[in-house]
C-alpha cells in the first residue's frame, strides 16, 4: 500500500463556473501533519473541499489509498476513514456535549461500542468529560473546536481535515487545540491542516504547502518554509 494517503494530481477544482484551484498537485504521508498556509482566498479550504467532493473538481483526480474518489459524494469519503472539521457549524448547537460525540459515532451500530469510544474521547480531551451534559451551544469558542474534533474521531477516522481550527480562539486556546493536534496524529492519524496562524500551524507540521492565487508558490519541511525569509515575508506575514 502507497504511503501517500491522500494525493491530488492536477487539481483543478472551483464552485459553479468559478474556478479556484488551477493545477494542484498535494500529497500527505502517513501519519504526518501537513499543515497549508497562504493568503486570504488563496484556496486553502477549497482544497479539502475538493478532496471531501464538496467543492467541484473540473479536472484532475483526488486519491485516497490508491484509489481514485474524484467527486465522490463525501458521506462515501467519510466512510472510508476520512474526517472532517469545518471552520464553522462544526457542533450541533442544541444538543449536549455527549449527543455530539454520539452523533459523530453514527456509523457505529454497538452501543456498548459508542460508549466505549466515548470513554476513550474524554481521556483525549478531559475538559469536555466535565461538560458532557451541557449544550454544545453554551461552550466557548475553543471548547467547541475541541468537541467538533472530538466528534470527529469518534468515527476512528484514518485521517482528519481540519480547516482553520484556530480561527477566532484565544491565544491560550490556539496552544491547546494545535497540541490536541499533535496528540491525535501522535495517536496514529494523518493530519491535513488549514492554518491561519501560518506560524504555528508550521510549527507543528513536519511538512506545508503555501498556495496563492490558487497554485503552490512554494512546498517543502515545515521547519524550511518557516525559515525562509522571503517566503514568510511575502505570503505568511513573518518577520524575520
Amino acid at each position: 500500500m502507497t504511503d501517500k494517503v491522500i494525493e491530488t494530481r492536477k487539481l483543478v477544482a472551483g464552485y459553479g463556473k468559478m474556478v479556484i484551484l488551477h493545477g494542484i498537485d498535494f500529497y500527505v504521508l502517513r501519519n504526518e501533519i501537513v499543515t497549508v498556509v497562504g493568503p486570504n482566498g488563496s484556496g486553502k479550504s477549497t482544497l479539502l473541499k475538493a478532496i471531501l467532493g464538496i467543492a467541484k473538481v473540473i479536472s484532475g483526480n483526488v486519491i485516497y489509498e490508491g484509489r481514485d474518489i474524484t467527486n465522490e459524494r463525501l458521506d462515501r469519503i467519510s466512510r472510508m476513514g476520512v474526517g472532517y472539521v469545518p471552520q464553522t457549524d462544526n457542533v450541533f448547537p442544541n444538543l449536549t456535549v455527549r449527543e455530539n460525540l454520539e452523533m459523530g459515532a453514527y456509523t457505529i451500530k454497538d452501543r456498548n461500542e459508542v460508549r466505549k469510544r466515548i470513554e476513550e474521547i474524554f481521556e483525549i480531551f478531559p475538559d469536555l468529560r466535565a461538560r458532557e451534559k451541557q449544550m454544545a451551544g453554551n461552550l466557548s469558542g475553543g471548547e467547541r473546536q475541541m468537541l467538533a474534533m472530538a466528534r470527529a474521531l469518534m468515527a476512528k477516522p484514518k485521517v482528519m481535515l481540519l480547516d482553520e481550527p484556530t480561527a477566532a480562539l484565544s491565544p491560550k486556546y490556539v496552544d491547546l487545540v494545535l497540541n490536541k493536534i499533535k496528540e491525535i496524529r501522535d495517536s496514529g492519524v494523518t493530519i491535513v491542516l488549514v492554518e491561519q496562524n501560518a506560524k504555528k500551524g508550521l510549527e507543528i507540521a513536519d511538512r506545508g504547502y503555501v498556495l496563492v492565487t490558487g497554485r503552490v508558490a512554494y512546498t517543502g519541511p515545515a521547519k524550511e518554509i518557516l525559515e525562509h525569509p522571503e517566503i514568510g515575508k511575502l505570503y505568511l506575514g513573518l518577520k524575520k
